[in-house]
């Protein structure tokens, strides 16, 4: 999901392939078609709900450029404040086991923000963005607590 926003809502069917192709892109060679109600579902596979959401800043979209992956993809990621933009941590916590076939629905809040000073000086800028999965029903299934960090070099962008 790409803006923080509690009414914009990502819906995901778990489905068979899906979970097979998403376990096949973790290295598991011997991944198989799941059948309907089972739980053998990759404990990571909830952030493939960013391909069903067609805001998201890393999801191709024709309309704006794409920032893509690797050394010299797309164009610069979009911060709220200048700085380099990373990845920094990425926590599961669930609730309940993920069911092949079952509708999902994601939203996101916002979690904490601190500032700390890098080894080499300048600030590092810490936001969380809480990511809550829920069923069909309204019952939480996970919970994603994923960390960014914002670095800043004293004078110039890194």
């Amino acid at each position: 999901m790409s803006a923080i926003d509690e009414e914009h809502v990502v819906t995901m069917r778990v489905e068979s392939s899906h979970v097979m192709m998403f376990a096949r892109a973790l290295g598991e060679s011997n991944a198989s078609l799941p059948e309907p109600g089972d739980e053998s579902v990759p404990v990571t596979f909830p952030v493939a709900a960013a391909q069903f959401d067609p805001d998201n800043e890393l999801r191709p979209n024709g309309s704006r450029p794409w920032f893509g992956s690797g050394r010299e993809a797309g164009t610069p990621r979009p911060t709220a404040v200048e700085g380099t933009r990373l990845h920094a941590e990425q926590h599961f916590e669930y609730h309940r086991p993920i069911r092949v076939g079952e509708e999902l629905r994601s939203t996101q809040t916002p979690g904490a923000r601190w500032t700390k000073t890098g080894s080499k000086g300048g600030d590092l800028e810490f936001f969380e963005t809480l990511t809550h999965v829920s069923d069909s029903s309204g019952e939480p299934v996970v919970t994603m607590r994923s960390v960014s960090v914002i670095v800043k070099e004293k004078g110039e962008l890194r």
